[in-house]
C-alpha cells in the first residue's frame, strides 16, 4: 500500500509541475499595482491613518498615503523622523514603499530605518529595524517586497526614524501599511523550514502536506519566502523515481534555476537545456512537466529576444573641434539612417546577452549623436533600470556610452571602462581573453580582471574600484617614423578592425588584441598582428591599397561618404586558417615579399600564396632569400661566439627548403662558419663566450641606460685571468660603449627656467628659495640640473621635457618647494590622471637631488624632501628624506608596471638629542653636502641608525650604515650654538657657516668607532680636536686602531666598603639597616668610564650613608599605623573628622625596658598630614600648602606613648587627606628618625 501512495504522488508531483507556469518560481517585480500575491494588497490601513494629526520632520505625511506616488522629500543629511498617528490602535504586520514621481531623484530612497510603536506618544518600543534596503531606480512603481514587522502589537502611534538614505536627502512616493494576518502564511514558512535538506522515502507524507498547506494560501503564497526549498523538495521527491538520479536532481535543479525569463536568462536556459539533454528518454519522460518548463522558457526567451526592438532617429550632430572622427557630424540621411540601425543592432546585441545599456524595449529615442571629452562621438542612454555601472562625473542614473567611429558603425564601451572619464571610440566589442576583459579604441586598448558589471543602483558611481590598464598599441599605431610616414595616422587599420567587428559581432568573434604596432616588410608591405580567444589575426596592406585611403584630408569638411569609400579595401583582416598559416610559419614576412591581393580563402604576396593547407613560396624566391642568408654570414676568420644563433637559422632555413631549392644553393661559407663556431664552443672557456655574447647583445648599441652592462662587462673581465680574458674577442668594444655612453651624458641637456618659483607661507622647509641672492639661485638650478643628468647617466631620464614650470603647490602636509617632472618612461604612471611622474628637491643652497619614482608615487608626498640621492644596498634600494628614510625590494621602474609596496622608517639626520633641543638642520645639512659632493663618485653616507643623535657631554653624534661602511657625524654645542638658524638659509654665506658646523667620518676612524664597545662610546665626553689620523675626546683618544677611553676611579667605593662594620653580620644591627648596606655595597657597577665618575663616587656615597644608618637591634622599634576613621563633624554641618592611631611596635628581641636601660633619648614625636599619600612620600621637598606638622612633644629627652592618636577636624566632603606619624630618637652619638607608613582617606562617611 505504502509503495502505491508513493508512486501515485510522484505522479501527482508529475502534473504538479507540468501546470507549473514559469513566473512560478519568481520573485515579486517593481510594478505601478500591488498585485494579489503580495501581504499588502490585503487589509490596507488608510483608513486608520489620522494624517492631520500625524507629523514628520520633513515634508507632508499625507503624501505618503494618497495613492498617487506624490513625493514626500526632505531631511538634507539623510535623515527624518516619521510620526504616523492612528484613528485607533492597530496592528501593523507589514508594510512597503513606493518610489516618486521625480524620476531624477529615485536615489533618495531610505536605506536604515527603524520602527517605533507607541500608545501615548510619549514611550515607545522598537518594532522593526531595517539596513542596507536596496534602492529602486525606477519611478512611480512599489518597491519589489513587502517587508514584515519583527515584532507587531496594537500601537496607536507609528514613529518611523530614518538613518540613512541612498543619497544626502530623503524622498518616497508612498508607503502602504498592512493588518493582514500573517499566521497562516508564517505557519506554511516553518513547515517548509523543518523540511530536511535531503528528502527520503519516509519524508514524501510530508512533503505533499506542506504543499498542500502551501496551496491552500492562495494567491498570497507567492509571497512566502522560502518557497524554494518546496520546490527542491518535491524536485528530490521526484527524482526519487528517476533511472538517474543524479543527472534528474541537475536538470530539476538547473531547470528551477531559470525562475522569471528574462533579457538575462539565456545561460540559465543553456545551461537547463545541456543538463535535460544528458537524461535518458525514460527520465525526460517521467521529468516530462519539467521538460514542458524548459521548452516554455526557452520559447519565452526567444519571443523576447525576437520581439525586442527600439528605435533611433538621429538628429544632426554637433561639431566638436577636438574630436579626430571630424567626418562623424558630415553624414548624410542615408548614412544617420544606417548609424541608427547600427545603434539598434548594438542595444539590442547587449541586451541578448543580459545586459540592458540603458534602454526601454519597445521605445524610440529621438536623439543627436553628442561629443564629450573631446574624443568621441557617441549615444548616451540612461533608462532605468539599466545594468551600466556608473555615470563617473554626476550623481544620477548609470549610464552606457555606445561610440560611433564610422558611418554604419557602433560599438557601446565596456561598462567600466566608460566609468574612467576617458570616452574614447570603441572599434570592436568587449572580450574576455585570459581571465581579462578587454575592448580596443582609436587611441589604444584597456583591460581589466573580467568581473560582473555592478550597476551602482542610482547612485551614479559604483565605487568598483576597478583597476583599468592602458596600453598604447592600437590597430595602426606606431612608433616607427618611416612606417608612420607610409601609413599616416593609421585609420586603414583602424577601419578594417571595426568593419571586421560589425561584420562578426553576433557571433562573438574578435580580431583580438594589438600584439605590437605595425611592421614594414619587404618594399611596401605593412602588417600589423593581433591575438585573442579566437587566435591570431593579421591587418595587411600596402602602399597601393592606402593610396586613396591617404589622399583624404581630414578636415570639418571631410565627408563620410569620401573618406570610408577610401577607407574601404585598403587594408584586410586575415583570421581563422589563414593567420595562422602566418603565425606558424618561421620568418613569413621576409619570405613573403611584398602583399599582393588577399581574399576569403587566400593570400596572395609576391614571393608565394597562403591557403588553409599552408604557404607555397616559389623555387626561385626561396632559392635567393635562402642564398642571401648564407651569405649574410661572417667569413669564418671573423665568427665570433655571438654568431652562432645567425649560423644555426642559416642552416634551419636552408634545410627547410625542397632539395630542388638545395641543389641552387651555395653553401660552402656556411660550411666554413659551422666549423668556426664549433671550434669555438669546443675550445673556449665557457665564462669567456658568456660575456662575448653579453657584450654583443647589450652594447652593441648604446644608450643612456647602458652604463650598467658597461660597468658589468668591465666588473666580470677584470676577474678572469689572461687566459680567459684573452678569448673575449669583442672586449673592445666595452671601451668604446663607455666613450660613447659619456659623450651621451656630456651631450644632455636639460632646461632650467632662470625665473624664481612662486612660494606660500606653507613651504616652511625651502622658501630661502623665493630670497636667495642670484648667486645661490645659480647654484641651485646648477646643481639640479647636475641630479638630472646624473639620473641620465645611471639610465633614468626622469623628465622628457626640461623643467618648463615650477611646481608650488605645498599644502601642510608638503612644507617644501620642489619640481614635479613628467613624461619620461622611466617613471611610473602615476595613478587616476596623472603622468608619468617623479620630482627634483632642492633640500639646501645649492643643492638637488631627485626622488626615486617608486617613493614619488605616494601621492600625500608627506615630508619627501630628499636630503641624498636613492642608492641600493642588500638587494633594497633605499632614500633618505627629511624626516624619515623609505625603502622597496629593487625593480628597475616602469610606465607599465604597478608601483612597489615600500617600507617607512622614522629615522633621519638629526643632530637633536632630545625633542627640547633646538634643531638646525645641521646634520641634514651635512648629509646632503656629502651626498651633493659626492653623488657622481656614486657615494652615500648610508642610513641613520637612530632617530636622533646621541649626546655625550657637549657632544652629539649619529652613525650611518652605507654600501660603502660605517660613518659618522659629530658636532658640539659650541658648533650648534654658532650655526646658522634656518631662517638664514637665503644668505650668500649660510653654506661656509654651516660647513664649520659639523665634523664627518668616514673611512678607518669610521670603521674603528663603529667597532669599538658600545660603552666606549658612551664615555668618550666632550670631543676636542679632530684630525685626519686621530679624534681627541674628553676621555679619550680614537685612531684607526681603535678606540681608548679612561675608566673611572674607584678608589672612594673601596674606602666605603673598607670601613663598613665588622660585626655587621653578627646580629649587632637590625635585618633591615643590615641589608641596606649590602643592597648599596650590591648596586656598584664596575668597568665604568670616566665620564660616569660623578655614577661611580654615588655609589661610595651610598654605602656609607647606609653604614651611617645601621640601626642598634637594642632599640629596634617602628611606628605602626592604622586606617583613617571618618566621621561628622560635631560643629560644622557637611564637614568630616578623620582620626588616625599609631603605635611604636618594638623588636621581637627587644622590651620597652631594654628600650628605656639603652641610654636612648626620644627629641621628638608628631604627624606629618597633608592633601595626599603622594605629598607624604615626599614631605622633605613639600611646600607649606601641601603639608603640614603636629609635634606632640619636643626637647633634649622627651616621653612617649606607646599609642598616640591624632583627628583632623572639619575637613571639606570628598577632599583627600593622608597622615604620617614619625619619632626622632638619638642612640650611641647618632640621630635617627622612624616614619609609619602614609595613609590616605576621602572626608566621607560611608553608607
Amino acid at each position: 500500500m505504502k509503495a502505491k501512495k508513493f508512486l501515485a504522488l510522484l505522479l501527482a508531483l508529475c502534473m504538479v509541475v507540468s501546470m507549473i507556469p514559469i513566473a512560478t518560481m519568481s520573485v515579486t517585480a517593481a510594478s505601478a499595482t500591488l498585485d494579489e500575491g503580495r501581504i499588502t494588497y490585503y487589509d490596507q490601513l488608510y483608513d486608520y491613518v489620522d494624517v492631520d494629526n500625524s507629523s514628520s520632520t520633513i515634508g507632508k505625511v499625507a503624501n505618503l498615503f494618497d495613492k498617487t506616488f506624490n513625493k514626500m522629500e526632505g531631511g538634507w543629511g539623510g535623515s527624518c523622523t516619521v510620526i504616523i498617528k492612528m484613528t485607533e490602535a492597530v496592528k501593523v504586520t507589514a508594510y512597503t514603499m513606493a518610489t516618486n514621481d521625480d524620476g531624477s531623484w529615485n536615489n533618495r530612497a531610505p536605506v536604515d530605518w527603524t520602527i517605533y510603536g507607541s500608545n501615548d506618544g510619549e514611550t515607545y518600543t522598537e518594532i522593526d529595524k531595517v539596513e542596507n534596503h536596496p534602492v529602486l531606480n525606477v519611478t512611480n512603481v512599489y518597491w519589489e517586497d513587502d517587508l514584515r514587522i519583527a515584532n507587531p502589537g496594537e500601537y496607536l502611534y507609528y514613529k518611523f526614524e530614518i538613518t540613512k538614505c541612498a543619497g544626502s536627502y530623503f524622498q518616497i512616493g508612498e508607503l502602504v501599511l498592512s493588518g493582514y494576518d500573517l499566521t497562516a502564511l508564517e505557519a506554511v514558512e516553518s513547515s517548509i523550514d523543518a523540511l530536511p535538506e535531503t528528502i527520503a522515502e519516509s519524508d514524501v507524507d510530508t512533503v505533499q502536506s506542506v504543499r498542500e498547506a502551501y496551496d491552500a494560501l492562495g494567491a498570497v503564497k507567492a509571497s512566502v519566502r522560502n518557497t524554494a526549498k518546496l520546490l527542491s523538495a518535491e524536485g528530490q521527491v521526484l527524482v526519487l523515481g528517476a533511472e538517474d538520479k543524479e543527472k534528474a536532481t541537475a536538470a530539476i535543479n538547473a531547470i528551477s534555476a531559470i525562475g522569471t525569463v528574462t533579457y538575462k536568462s539565456e545561460k540559465a536556459i543553456l545551461a537547463a537545456e545541456e543538463a535535460w539533454a544528458a537524461l535518458s528518454e525514460n527520465d525526460k519522460a517521467y521529468l516530462a512537466g519539467y521538460g514542458e518548463t524548459l521548452t516554455n522558457s526557452r520559447t519565452a526567451y526567444d519571443t523576447l529576444i525576437n520581439n525586442f526592438s527600439i528605435t533611433i532617429n538621429l538628429g544632426s550632430t554637433g561639431r566638436n573641434a577636438k574630436v579626430p572622427t571630424k567626418w562623424v557630424p558630415n553624414m548624410t540621411a542615408d548614412e544617420l539612417a544606417a548609424t541608427a540601425r547600427a545603434l539598434e543592432d548594438e542595444y539590442k546585441l547587449w541586451y541578448t546577452n543580459g545586459v540592458n545599456l540603458g534602454i526601454t524595449p519597445g521605445k524610440t529615442y529621438d536623439k543627436p549623436l553628442g561629443s564629450w571629452m573631446d574624443v568621441s562621438y557617441r549615444l548616451e542612454m540612461n533608462d532605468s533600470p539599466n545594468d551600466n555601472v556608473a555615470f563617473p562625473m554626476h550623481d544620477r542614473t548609470p549610464t552606457s556610452f555606445v561610440t560611433v567611429p564610422f558611418a554604419g558603425m557602433a560599438f557601446a564601451m565596456d561598462p567600466y571602462v566608460a566609468e574612467t572619464w576617458d570616452f574614447n571610440v570603441a572599434i570592436g566589442e568587449p572580450f574576455q581573453y585570459q581571465g581579462k576583459t578587454w575592448q580596443v579604441y582609436t587611441t589604444g586598448m584597456k583591460f581589466y580582471d573580467t568581473k560582473e558589471y555592478a550597476n551602482a543602483n542610482g547612485d551614479g558611481r559604483s565605487d568598483s574600484n576597478t583597476t583599468i590598464t592602458r596600453w598604447g598599441f592600437r590597430p595602426g599605431s606606431t612608433t616607427d617614423e618611416t612606417v608612420k610616414a607610409a601609413i599616416g595616422d593609421g585609420w586603414s587599420f583602424i577601419y578594417a578592425y571595426a568593419k571586421y567587428s560589425m561584420e562578426h559581432k553576433w557571433e562573438g568573434v574578435t580580431a583580438g588584441v594589438p600584439d605590437g604596432n605595425v611592421a614594414a616588410a619587404a618594399s611596401k608591405t605593412y602588417y600589423q598582428k593581433f591575438y585573442g580567444p579566437d587566435g591570431d589575426t593579421y591587418i595587411l596592406t600596402n602602399t597601393d591599397m592606402m593610396k586613396n585611403a591617404l589622399a583624404v584630408t581630414i578636415d570639418d569638411e571631410t565627408t563620410c561618404a569620401t573618406f570610408q569609400a577610401a577607407l574601404e579595401g585598403s587594408a584586410y583582416v586575415v583570421d581563422g586558417a589563414l593567420a595562422a598559416v602566418i603565425s606558424n610559419t618561421n620568418d613569413f614576412f621576409a619570405k613573403a615579399g611584398d602583399l599582393v591581393s588577399v581574399s576569403a580563402t587566400e593570400v596572395v604576396f609576391e614571393n608565394g600564396t597562403v591557403t588553409a593547407d599552408g604557404f607555397t613560396e616559389s623555387d626561385s624566391a626561396a632559392t635567393a632569400r635562402v642564398q642571401a642568408i648564407i651569405d649574410a654570414l661572417p667569413d669564418a676568420g671573423n665568427v665570433q661566439a655571438f654568431h652562432k644563433a645567425q649560423i644555426e637559422a642559416a642552416r634551419a632555413s636552408f634545410n627547410e627548403v625542397s632539395e630542388t631549392v638545395q641543389a641552387a644553393v651555395n653553401t660552402a661559407k656556411l660550411v666554413a662558419a659551422e666549423e668556426a663556431i664549433k671550434n669555438i664552443y669546443d675550445n673556449d672557456p665557457a665564462e669567456a663566450i658568456a660575456l662575448v655574447n653579453y657584450i654583443h647583445d647589450n652594447l652593441e648599441t648604446v644608450t643612456y641606460k647602458s652604463l650598467a652592462a658597461i660597468n658589468y662587462a668591465e666588473e666580470t673581465y677584470d676577474a678572469m685571468s689572461a687566459e680567459v680574458q684573452a678569448r673575449v674577442t669583442n672586449f673592445t668594444r666595452v671601451s668604446d660603449a663607455r666613450v660613447e655612453h659619456q659623450a651621451l651624458v656630456d651631450a644632455f641637456e636639460y632646461t632650467v627656467r632662470e625665473e624664481r618659483p612662486g612660494v606660500n607661507d606653507k613651504i616652511t622647509k625651502n622658501g630661502w628659495v623665493a630670497t636667495c641672492s642670484d648667486d645661490v639661485w645659480k647654484a641651485t638650478r646648477d646643481a639640479i640640473l647636475d641630479a638630472t643628468r646624473y639620473q641620465y647617466s645611471k639610465g633614468r631620464l626622469i623628465d622628457g621635457n626640461g623643467i618648463t614650470d615650477w611646481d608650488t603647490w605645498m599644502t601642510d602636509n608638503y612644507g617644501f618647494w620642489h619640481v614635479k617632472n613628467e613624461q619620461s618612461d622611466d617613471n611610473y604612471n602615476k595613478q587616476d590622471f596623472r603622468n608619468r611622474y617623479t620630482t627634483l628637491v632642492a633640500p639646501f643652497p645649492g643643492m638637488a637631488f631627485s626622488v626615486d619614482t617608486t617613493f614619488a608615487q605616494n601621492w600625500t608626498f608627506e615630508s619627501a624632501l630628499a636630503v641624498g640621492e636613492y642608492f641600493k644596498m642588500n638587494g633594497k634600494t633605499y632614500q633618505v628624506m627629511w624626516d624619515y628614510y623609505r625603502s622597496y625590494d629593487s625593480v628597475e621602474p616602469s610606465n607599465s608596471a604597478d608601483v612597489p609596496a615600500t617600507d617607512k622608517v622614522d629615522n633621519y639626520p638629526n643632530e637633536a638629542a632630545n625633542d627640547t633641543d633646538t634643531n638646525k638642520n645641521i646634520f641634514r645639512y651635512a648629509y646632503a653636502k656629502y651626498s651633493q659632493d659626492h653623488r657622481w663618485e656614486g657615494l652615500t653616507l648610508g642610513l641613520p641608525q637612530s632617530q636622533r643623535a646621541i649626546s655625550s657631554g657637549n657632544t652629539r653624534y649619529q652613525e650611518y650604515v652605507g654600501p660603502q661602511g660605517n660613518a659618522y657625524l659629530f658636532t658640539t654645542t659650541a658648533m650648534i650654538n654658532a650655526a646658522p638658524d634656518v631662517s638664514a638659509a637665503d644668505k650668500d654665506d649660510y653654506c661656509t657657516k654651516m660647513d664649520a658646523s659639523y665634523y664627518l667620518i668616514t673611512g678607518d676612524l669610521a670603521e674603528a668607532f663603529a667597532a669599538a664597545d658600545p660603552a666606549e662610546r658612551a664615555g668618550i665626553g666632550d670631543l676636542i680636536s679632530v684630525s685626519d689620523d686621530e679624534i681627541v675626546f674628553q676621555y679619550g683618544k680614537l685612531t684607526a686602531e681603535g678606540l681608548t677611553v679612561e675608566r673611572a676611579d674607584y678608589t672612594a667605593v673601596e674606602q666605603a666598603i673598607a670601613a663598613i662594620p665588622a660585626d655587621i653580620d653578627d646580629d649587632v644591627y637590625t635585618t633591615a639597616s643590615v641589608q641596606a648596606v649590602k643592597d648599596a655595597q650590591n648596586a656598584v657597577v664596575y668597568g665604568l668610564m670616566k665620564i660616569d665618575q660623578e655614577t661611580v663616587d654615588g655609589f661610595a656615597a651610598a654605602i656609607n650613608e647606609a653604614v651611617a644608618n645601621l640601626v642598634n637591634r637594642a632599640v629596634e622599634m617602628e611606628i605602626g599605623i592604622d586606617a583613617g576613621m571618618v566621621t561628622a563633624s560635631s560643629t560644622m554641618e557637611g564637614r568630616y573628622d578623620i582620626t588616625w592611631n599609631a603605635k611604636i611596635l618594638i623588636g621581637e628581641s627587644t622590651s620597652i625596658g631594654d628600650i628605656n636601660a639603652s641610654g636612648i633619648k626620644f627629641k621628638n614625636y608628631g604627624v606629618y598630614y597633608g592633601t595626599g599619600a603622594d605629598v607624604l612620600n615626599d614631605y622633605k621637598n613639600a611646600s607649606a600648602d601641601e603639608i603640614r606638622q603636629v609635634v606632640f612633644a619636643e626637647g633634649e629627652s622627651v616621653d612617649v606613648y606607646t599609642s598616640f592618636g591624632f583627628r583632623l577636624k572639619n575637613v571639606v566632603e570628598n577632599r583627600v587627606r593622608a597622615a604620617m606619624f614619625y619619632l626622632e630618637y638619638e642612640f650611641d652619638g647618632k640621630t635617627f628618625i622612624i616614619l609609619s607608613t602614609v595613609d590616605e582617606v576621602v572626608a566621607v562617611v560611608a553608607a
